[in-house]
């Protein structure tokens, strides 16, 4: 999915969109439990927010991808490092 948008808006925009959808995702599954409906649809509102931040997660496929494009190689492998580093905190 990722690497269609890339290829059709570039880079930029397509981590920018992914990014916001992975933050609302987030958003949705950390505010969940303050919502009204929490009491009979608690379940269906984690399962819904914790679905859209894994479709913005997708924009990791492109940003390793834009490293790749742009970093030069004596570089990759710190860049890389860099990115898991920060994806796992």
């Amino acid at each position: 999915m990722t690497a269609a948008l890339t290829t059709k808006r570039g880079y930029r925009s397509t981590m920018t969109a992914m990014l916001l959808v992975c933050a609302a995702g987030n958003a949705i599954y950390g505010l969940a439990p303050l919502m009204p409906a929490f009491d009979r649809h608690g379940k269906w509102l984690l399962l819904v927010g914790r679905l859209v931040a894994g479709v913005g997660s997708g924009a990791m496929g492109a940003l390793y991808g834009y490293v790749s494009r742009t970093t030069p190689v004596a570089h990759k492998a710190a860049a890389f490092a860099f990115l898991r580093g920060c994806s796992t905190v």
